[in-house]
């Protein structure tokens, strides 16, 4: 499969060091200095995959390094956070975190404000288990 995803993700995830450390590497390896959305997926999927790589799915250490690649950080730190917390699940957030980001805001799905988040998760488990 010849996508740019497919071509970027090997340099991507060959880059060495820890979560921050290998930020630089990212820069030089998969980003392309002039800012193009219509390449944002090429680029942010295998940094993503690469910092929770180099991280160990640490989200604490994965998503600030995602911060630090300029031009992917309005998409690096969430999809990089959401690959993390795949690994290591909801309570490796610090509870503060949790506390916070529990009840939704409503501010893209009115109809969705002061819905926990968790609750929706696990009815959408259950659903997929066939459970009601």
């Amino acid at each position: 499969c010849g996508t740019a995803i497919r071509q970027a993700a090997p340099d991507a995830l060959d880059a060495p060091g820890d979560a921050f450390a290998v930020a630089p590497a990212l820069d030089a390896a998969v980003q392309d200095h002039v800012y193009s959305y219509g390449l944002a997926a090429a680029q942010t999927v295998p940094v993503a995959l690469a910092l929770t790589k180099a991280s160990a799915g640490d989200l604490a250490s994965a998503v600030p390094a995602a911060a630090c690649l300029a031009s992917l950080a309005d998409s690096a730190p969430a999809l990089t956070g959401a690959l993390t917390g795949a690994i290591t699940g909801y309570a490796a957030l610090p509870e503060p975190w949790r506390d916070n980001t529990r009840v939704l805001a409503g501010c893209c799905l009115p109809d969705l404000a002061g819905a926990d988040l968790i609750a929706i998760a696990d009815g959408v488990a259950d659903r997929s288990e066939g459970k009601q």
